[in-house]
């Protein structure tokens, strides 16, 4: 268990989404089968290193940019050899879903624009001229899905934080509600407590002296 949490498993906080994804990884897999000749081990050569860089884009902090722009490098090729372009979603979801500066944002956005029409053009390049209206339409809304996946993956992500945020904020003030009640209860408990003995001590007192005065005025 402790090796799947370590090795496996994505963070937490981003939810299902890094799990989901992983569901369009059988379409390129499923490509390279049976893994006979060189260009379908090189298939799944990448696969694999795409997956790798895939989770730890998520996980890592101090080499995080280096396992990102490495999904970019495999997803880019891996679109030339095999027209993998779904490949692309999950390095927007990636550095979208992650908190950082609008500057870092940016620059990753960039690069992800970059490794999007590298093999857009290089695909239309060699079979632009098969392609029909249809197919163009199809890449077109593709690419617009593509382009804004990173926009919509960091205002997700925003609200989710904002809503757990909310949450930690809800329960703090709940555990404060609660301990001041029983803060109130037991201040009041030691008032009535202080009065009951003040008065136990005052009617001891006053018998005390009631009985030392007129001895047969004390009840029994």
């Amino acid at each position: 268990m402790n090796f799947f949490k370590r090795y496996i498993a994505m963070p937490p906080q981003y939810g299902l989404f890094p799990y989901v994804w992983l569901i369009f990884l059988l379409f390129p897999i499923g490509y390279a089968f049976p893994y006979q000749t060189v260009k379908q081990q090189a298939i799944m050569g990448l696969i694999l290193i795409f997956l790798v860089a895939y989770r730890n884009g998520y996980v890592a902090s101090r080499y995080r940019a280096f396992w990102i722009i490495l999904q970019m490098v495999t997803s880019a090729i891996l679109a030339v050899i095999i027209q993998a372009f779904y490949l692309n979603i999950y390095t927007a979801w990636v550095f979208g879903s992650i908190p950082m500066r609008r500057r870092s944002f940016w620059r990753y956005y960039y690069a992800y624009l970059l490794s999007l029409i590298i093999p857009a053009v290089t695909l239309y390049w060699y079979y632009g001229g098969h392609m029909g209206r249809d197919d163009l339409i199809g890449l077109m809304v593709y690419g617009l899905f593509c382009i804004f996946s990173p926009f919509a993956a960091s205002s997700i992500q925003r609200f989710n934080r904002k809503n757990h945020q909310l949450t930690q904020t809800n329960q703090r003030l709940t555990d404060m509600i609660k301990q001041n009640e029983r803060q109130r209860i037991v201040r009041d408990l030691h008032d009535n407590l202080g009065q009951s003995f003040s008065m136990i001590t005052l009617k001891a007192e006053y018998a005390r002296k009631l009985l030392a005065k007129k001895p047969d005025a004390v009840p029994e």
